[in-house]
């Protein structure tokens, strides 16, 4: 029989496989980001605290996601932004758009951001929503 422990770390080495294993950028990039947005990120904290050595192995595996912040880098060219501070993603976006014909389409997305109502479950359900929709796109 499996334990909870074991069922965990194979349940990591699943998703690492999961997420590690295609050729393309993008579609790691949205794997990973799927994930997290699952749940994962709300329990990799407890995940951290569990003191078992196979499961910290896959979760460094599975945060370890230098080299493919390296090859976005080098996608993006001499961007050179943090793609985990949101501060810089949305410079970057916004220098990326200016002047273009889709910065029309950024700044109506913001401004539809500003109309949600300061209600927690009502962002959220509301950004989710949005997500929902790009993924779906992308």
């Amino acid at each position: 029989m499996c334990d909870a422990r074991s069922l965990l770390v194979a349940c990591m080495q699943f998703i690492n496989a999961l997420v590690t294993s295609p050729e393309g950028l993008d579609f790691r990039i949205h794997l990973r980001n799927e994930f997290l947005h699952c749940g994962l990120k709300n329990i990799l904290p407890d995940l951290k605290d569990n003191k078992n050595e196979e499961l910290d192995i896959q979760l460094k595996v599975f945060e370890n996601k230098e080299d493919d912040l390296i090859e976005l880098s080098h996608c993006l060219s001499d961007i050179g932004a943090e793609m985990d501070d949101i501060k810089e993603v949305y410079h970057l976006l916004y220098n990326m758009l200016k002047d273009t014909p889709s910065e029309n389409c950024f700044l109506s997305i913001l401004l539809h951001f500003l109309l949600i109502r300061n209600d927690y479950y009502v962002q959220e359900e509301s950004s989710i929503l949005v997500d929902f929709g790009v993924r779906r796109r992308g």
